[in-house]
């Protein structure tokens, strides 16, 4: 070394013994190396530059004993059923010696698969409750336990009521808009006191509506004990209907209703009578009615497809989906329109209708041209006779300029001889309403429009 250098002559910095006058060791003092100081690292034996505690005992977690093992298994499936539906139910996330066990009365649950292995499958009954599922099984070498209640939620469509009950409807009818009372009085518009009609007037106001009398109306019934807000008052909830097409599409929207608890603390809801009616009917924008019905519920005459409407639009071909929602899930019931089994009860009559206007607006007949050549069958009218068609041949006078005037016959020209009206066969004017079925921008057909306007002719 050199004077004055600093070193001790050999070239060397002397030792000052370090800060734990040792010499040569850690200057920082972090045994683990994560640069935390062993004095103030929550885990000096383990490199967690995060210093993680997880639980603030003072100790790190990477210096935490490992967790004790754990039952962590769990019931998954549905915590709501509609009544008469199937559902599975799985252990997760696994385990061995799995033994299932459903706590139930015998008439609301049938189990349909073994009680052990991964999974079970078992079916509501036509009830309405809570009943439980468990599960005990194998796992991080403890015998673990898990448990689900699930509830059962009666949703029907149902007829009037019967001996103190509402049956079930398999299928619905299109409502004949009145009471079929016996087997002769079909009108459905049966006159006062006890029926329809009032003064010639539809019954359609409080306390009863003609849907109220009408054998074919229904309801929704609704039958939840959890919607049992108060135990001493009539509750209401919302349930939704809607028809559908044979296709399944949508035909007459969803209409939400209220449903009117039957008594203070019973669980049991309905709606008010509900009737089906025809597609058919001639209102421009198509809604299923021109009727605003009168709703106790709704306290006045509601108009198509507002909440509480009761008429809905349906097909021959279509069915009926009731619908509520529990909360946690929407549960739903069908019913086809028509009976299908064991007796197919749909038919079609297709009914073609001339509206023949003799005598009542035919002053001039059919007009005939006095030059012209004679055709082979002549002029003829035709009517109906004690519901028999009868024709008859008319003798023309050789300057008659009209045949068939305000006689009370449709006369037309038979051109080929067959005593009948076929296409392009001139005639007296008549309405043929069977051309414009579907087509609401056309009227009805008039008179003679050419060889394709009649069709199949008489």
């Amino acid at each position: 070394g050199y004077p004055g250098d600093g070193t001790d002559g050999t070239g060397t910095v002397p030792d000052d013994g370090g800060d734990g006058g040792g010499g040569g060791g850690n200057p920082d003092n972090d045994g683990d190396g994560d640069g935390v100081p062993d004095a103030t690292d929550n885990c000096p034996n383990a490199f967690n530059p995060g210093q993680a505690d997880t639980d603030g005992d003072g100790l790190g977690d990477a210096c935490d004993p490992p967790p004790p093992p754990q039952c962590d298994i769990s019931v998954v499936g549905p915590d709501t059923l509609r009544n008469e539906t199937s559902a599975s139910y799985t252990l997760s996330p696994g385990g061995t010696n799995v033994v299932w066990e459903v706590v139930a009365t015998p008439d609301m649950v049938v189990v349909d698969t073994p009680l052990t292995g991964s999974s079970i499958s078992l079916t509501a009954l036509d009830a309405a409750g809570v009943f439980t599922v468990r599960v005990s099984a194998d796992r991080n070498a403890l015998r673990c336990t898990a448990v689900l209640e699930v509830r059962i939620v009666k949703v029907d469509i149902v007829g009037p009521m019967i001996q103190d009950m509402f049956p079930r409807k398999q299928w619905l009818d299109i409502g004949h808009w009145g009471d079929d009372r016996t087997a002769t009085e079909l009108t459905g518009y049966t006159p006062g006191p006890d029926g329809l009609l009032i003064n010639g007037l539809l019954i359609n106001s409080v306390p009863t509506t003609f849907i109220d009398s009408d054998p074919d109306r229904f309801m929704i019934r609704v039958v939840d004990d959890a919607a049992n807000a108060d135990a001493t008052a009539k509750d209401t909830i919302e349930a939704g209907l809607e028809t559908l097409l044979a296709t399944g599409q949508t035909d007459d929207d969803q209409t939400m209703l209220t449903l009117t608890e039957a008594g203070a603390d019973t669980g049991e809801f309905l709606s008010e009578p509900l009737l089906l009616v025809s597609p058919d009917l001639p209102i421009g924008d198509q809604p299923d009615d021109d009727v605003a019905v009168w709703s106790v519920v709704a306290d006045g005459f509601v108009p198509d497809d507002a909440t509480d409407d009761r008429t809905h639009r349906a097909t021959i071909d279509g069915s009926v989906r009731a619908t509520y929602n529990t909360g946690t899930q929407t549960l739903s019931r069908e019913a086809p329109v028509s009976q299908r089994q064991p007796v197919e009860a749909r038919r079609v009559l297709r009914v073609r209708i001339r509206i023949h206007l003799e005598p009542y607006n035919e002053p001039f007949g059919l007009s005939r041209d006095p030059n012209a050549i004679p055709t082979l069958g002549g002029y003829k009218g035709l009517r109906a006779e004690n519901g028999v068609l009868v024709v008859k041949t008319y003798n023309v006078g050789i300057d008659d300029t009209s045949v068939g005037a305000r006689d009370g016959w449709f006369t037309f020209l038979d051109v080929n001889n067959n005593d009948r009206h076929d296409p392009g066969e001139p005639s007296e004017p008549y309405w043929d309403m069977s051309r414009t079925h579907g087509d609401p921008n056309n009227s009805f057909r008039r008179g003679d429009h050419g060889p394709n306007d009649m069709g199949d002719g008489w």
